[in-house]
């Protein structure tokens, strides 16, 4: 079964299979009414849907009527109305703000790059494998010959940029998130490499 936290940030993303919808390219959201329950039973509700999705469960304690409770990626708000029925509480998680995260400003001019080509067509995830390999062979050359830090800096630069443009082609095709598959091998590198047996030495794990 997809989880939203997993495909949330899709450009085909389906609000609907969620039982919510967009409010706009950034927000996702959900309602969630009492109808005559007790609140409290709304609040299990939500924290049983974000568990099943992939996210943290939620401390209802500091939500209010005046107040939406705001957690970051996630907010919720209390909207009274006339009756108990029609009380009800939105959740709404944040879905995609190229603003707020370098990665995903240069996410979005890379696509846009990308598809005015129609270029998407050839970006397999073979072709996006060998196309990283042959752009970090290229990087590799311009130290070929020179010593530990003599590869020009310019050059550097752009080779580097063609490494890093296709890691994130391949990232994006695959729907996996930046941050995500960069502290989980940063979390199972440290547990190969701890510092009481690591520290000072270049050895591979299974030689610590």
């Amino acid at each position: 079964m997809e989880k939203l936290r997993d495909i949330i940030r899709k450009p085909d993303f389906q609000a609907e299979k969620f039982e919510g919808y967009l409010v706009d390219e950034f927000q996702f959201q959900r309602l969630f009414f009492l109808e005559n329950r007790e609140l409290k039973l709304v609040y299990e509700e939500i924290n049983d849907f974000l568990y099943d999705n992939g996210y943290d469960k939620v401390d209802f304690s500091s939500l209010s009527e005046q107040e939406p409770l705001d957690l970051g990626e996630l907010s919720l708000s209390l909207h009274p109305f006339v009756n108990q029925e029609s009380r009800r509480v939105v959740l709404t998680i944040k879905r995609f703000d190229p603003w707020d995260n370098p990665v995903d400003r240069v996410l979005v001019e890379l696509k846009k790059f990308r598809d005015a080509r129609d270029w998407s067509q050839f970006h397999n995830s073979k072709d996006l494998s060998l196309a990283l390999s042959i752009e970090a062979s290229e990087l590799l050359e311009l130290f070929l010959w020179k010593d530990k830090e003599g590869a020009d800096p310019e050059k550097l630069k752009e080779e580097l940029a063609d490494v890093f443009l296709y890691g994130l082609l391949l990232m994006e095709k695959h729907g996996l998130d930046f941050e995500d598959i960069l502290m989980a091998k940063i979390k199972s590198n440290d547990e190969k490499y701890p510092v009481s047996k690591a520290k000072g030495t270049a050895k591979k794990y299974d030689e610590l």
